[in-house]
């Protein structure tokens, strides 16, 4: 929920700045004009304004080499070292041309700003920057190899020691050039974190304060869960991740240096605890990763796991993210936060027969789990909480109105989550095993107030012919189904949406009592998961949760 609440904030803090960029540096007629151009390519300034505007006229003059979910990128075809960002939105694209400005020289082929361009008569802006030969990884065409994730990991740490967060390090945005050189794209979402806040808690990366900017989280958020869905096998899977460990062995060892190199006078007396436990983990994971054994590689499956799972949830509430469904947002989260438990319980697990380097790769491990676990415990409740007001219409006055009725989503769809552990090695995967009691419920009365409801509209027949009354009894049989087989997730999930069904029959007649029902049940069953997650937790002799949890239906 914390993503969604910042992205909302982010939302909100591009529509003022294009305020004040349409105020303070745009003229008051219709024209194309750059706003700021880099001084390495002031010489190409009038070359660029033509190209921009007869890109903003017709697009004739460049070819789209990729569209995301916020906007599309064009190469030009005169100046082929080039390419033009065109968003969908109102975005004013300062902060990633600021993030660009600001990326070290010692990574000289990836992304580079060029200029960052206005159109008056539209209020839209551009961004132009340097082309980034390469090609995406792809387990077959492109895999990862040794020297590949060697220079990925180089880049990140030169990244890293300047307090850039890319924030977005999925398939798409990686470039992997004929000699193997890994290269970055699009720093829509970069942050900059100066060097003396490095021992803060940092929200935009959801880390402790003690784990100073880490890019490679972000890597196994997004393109870890990626790559492994497309291998052939387990096998590779898990060579896949052994080599990764491998290699960030050295990340980790660089981490350590430039921690040491600029701590020496650190003038926060307050922080000194943080940067002494962070020189012991960076320490530690240089160690163990060197030859991961089968206890690391089971830890850092259920970590990656847990990352993969909580940056898919996030995705349900982003403010950011087009066409979503936040129905299934809380279930989705007590999934991650069943991930995690999972994770703390191994960590837990491996502690009893740790020694040495191991002890601080754990104890960093127990820190980053639980400040983890802290955040989700308050995050899983917003996660159900936002989307029940909205479908009983109690929404807070800070909470966005979201649009149920819009025609690219389905809001009876939920997606499962992916479970990245069995993609490893099916021994990782986590062992759900506890069967929720939630069958206490009186599901009888549902069908009652429906019946109640048929009967009481049986002359309007405008009602009954009625896609949304017909809506309103397909997710009464599907929450029925779900309750008699067990599937509390499906059970909140399909309360919500019969809450939601509710809300459109307004206008051929009442249904109040069955969405009051609904809600009853929905916030009944939330509740005895979350709890029961919580209890089962890392000292427990079983894992929390039952048997596929993250399926949805």
């Amino acid at each position: 929920m914390i993503l969604a609440i910042n992205n909302a904030l982010k939302t909100q803090y591009n529509k003022q700045q294009t305020k004040i960029q349409n105020k303070n540096n745009s003229p008051n007629f219709k024209s194309i004009h750059i706003l700021e151009i880099s001084n390495k390519y002031k010489h190409l300034e009038s070359t660029l304004l033509s190209e921009i505007k007869q890109f903003v006229k017709n697009q004739t003059n460049a070819s789209s080499i990729g569209k995301g979910l916020f906007s599309e990128v064009f190469q030009f075809d005169k100046l082929k070292g080039f390419v033009i960002k065109k968003p969908f939105g109102k975005d004013n694209l300062n902060r990633e041309a600021n993030t660009l400005k600001a990326l070290p020289s010692s990574l000289p082929n990836s992304q580079q700003f060029v200029a960052r361009a206005y159109d008056d008569e539209t209020y839209k802006y551009y961004l132009i920057s340097t082309l980034v030969n390469g090609k995406s990884p792809h387990p077959v065409l492109r895999p990862w190899t040794k020297d590949s994730l060697r220079s990925l990991f180089n880049g990140m740490q030169e990244l890293d020691k300047k307090g850039l967060y890319h924030g977005d390090l999925n398939n798409g945005n990686l470039k992997i050039n004929r000699d193997g050189d890994v290269n970055f794209i699009d720093f829509q979402w970069g942050t900059i974190t100066p060097q003396n806040r490095f021992y803060e808690n940092n929200s935009e990366q959801i880390m402790p304060n003690f784990m100073p900017i880490q890019n490679s989280q972000m890597f196994e958020m997004a393109e870890v869960p990626y790559y492994l869905k497309h291998v052939d096998n387990s096998i590779q899977g898990k060579k896949f991740l052994t080599d990764y460990l491998s290699e960030k062995s050295r990340y980790h060892k660089a981490r350590l240096n430039n921690i040491y190199t600029t701590t020496q006078n650190w003038a926060y007396s307050t922080e000194i605890p943080n940067i002494e436990k962070a020189k012991k983990f960076e320490a530690a994971q240089e160690e163990v990763f060197r030859s991961p054994s089968e206890k690391i590689l089971n830890l850092e499956t259920l970590k990656i796991h847990f990352l993969s799972a909580f940056r898919e949830a996030s995705k349900y509430l982003d403010a950011n993210t087009p066409h979503k469904n936040i129905i299934p947002s809380g279930t989705s989260y007590l999934y991650v936060l069943s991930t995690l438990q999972g994770l703390r319980k191994k960590i837990a697990e491996v502690k009893k027969s740790s020694y040495g380097k191991m002890i601080d790769y754990i104890n960093g491990m127990t820190d980053f789990a639980d400040y983890w676990y802290n955040n989700l415990t308050k995050w899983t409740k917003d996660a159900f909480y936002y989307p029940f007001r909205h479908t009983q219409g109690k929404l807070e006055s800070w909470e966005t109105l979201h649009n149920f009725n819009d025609p690219q989503i389905n809001i009876e769809h939920f997606d499962n989550m992916t479970n990245v552990s069995k993609l490893i090695d099916d021994k990782y995967d986590a062992n759900y095993t506890r069967n929720f009691d939630c069958d206490t419920f009186d599901i009888d009365h549902y069908k009652k107030e429906i019946d109640r409801y048929i009967n009481s509209t049986k002359q309007n027949s405008s009602a009954r012919n009625h896609q949304t009354y017909n809506g309103l009894i397909y997710a009464y049989n599907k929450l029925k189904k779900a309750y008699d087989d067990n599937k509390w997730l499906d059970v909140i999930n399909n309360s919500l949406l019969l809450m939601r069904r509710c809300d459109e029959m307004y206008f051929y007649g009442d249904c109040s009592s069955i969405q009051a029902s609904a809600a009853k049940l929905a916030e009944n069953v939330f509740e005895k998961v979350f709890k029961d997650i919580k209890e089962w937790g890392p000292n427990y002799w079983t894992y929390p949760g039952y048997k596929n949890m993250n399926e949805f239906n």
